[in-house]
């Protein structure tokens, strides 16, 4: 659903992220109470996943086509580690066309590899590893 959310977007921030079945399982346990049931899941996903991802954006971190990681650091701190710039972009302008227009420094930047892995911690966004 937060991916359909991501890839329907106006613009130029259409990106990719995969959760680790860690993640998965801890924002599961962070929504989900024995009394009232899955209630605060939509709450856990944005409050750990969609607020830290849309700053990623904000801040021009993540950008058209990425490729993001998102995964479990110790036992309550998702990490968001960019795999691939720009790897998306073609299955982007396939699917959505010119709703995916590709800007001149996206696509000079399209589908090249990431030579240094840059990981995001969700306590500290404006600081990069």
């Amino acid at each position: 659903m937060v991916q359909q959310r991501v890839l329907m977007a106006a613009g130029a921030n259409q990106f990719v992220f995969n959760c680790t079945p860690q993640v998965k399982n801890f924002l599961l346990a962070e929504g989900t109470d024995p009394k009232y049931g899955a209630r605060h899941l939509k709450r856990a996903i944005e409050r750990h996943l969609v607020f830290p991802l849309a700053n990623l954006v904000a801040t021009g971190q993540v950008k058209l086509g990425d490729f993001i990681r998102v995964d479990l650091l110790g036992e309550s701190k998702l990490t968001f580690v960019k795999e691939a710039e720009g790897a998306m972009v073609p299955v982007l302008l396939e699917r959505y066309g010119a709703a995916a227009a590709v800007p001149a420094v996206a696509q000079a930047r399209a589908a090249r590899p990431i030579i240094q892995r840059k990981e995001f911690g969700a306590g500290s966004l404006n600081e990069n590893k």
